[in-house]
């Protein structure tokens, strides 16, 4: 059974759509700024979104996982603010 019908489901899609372009845009103002850049590389840091995530320890795997989840979403969202070469770039320096 389907909950929504077809343009409710366009208008959410428009919806979601142009929340994640609010927050790239917000991402790229950031990017711009030195303070900015910091705090993006803080975040990709102690996420662990550029390193693996691997342990042994089945609990503290499951919980870096969810830490470098949240990375990755900083990493997409700088990609779709075009600033992803300059913030891992920034990152490994």
């Amino acid at each position: 059974m389907e909950w929504t019908s077809s343009s409710e489901k366009a208008a959410l899609e428009k919806k979601e759509k142009d929340a994640r372009a609010r927050l790239a845009g917000a991402v790229a103002a950031l990017a711009k700024t030195e303070p900015g850049m910091e705090l993006i590389r803080h975040l990709l840091a102690v996420s662990g979104a550029l390193r693996s995530a691997f342990t042994t320890d089945t609990h503290m795997l499951a919980y870096r996982e969810g830490a470098r989840a949240v990375g990755l979403e900083i990493v997409s969202l700088c990609a779709e603010a075009g600033c992803l070469g300059h913030v891992v770039s920034s990152e490994e320096a």
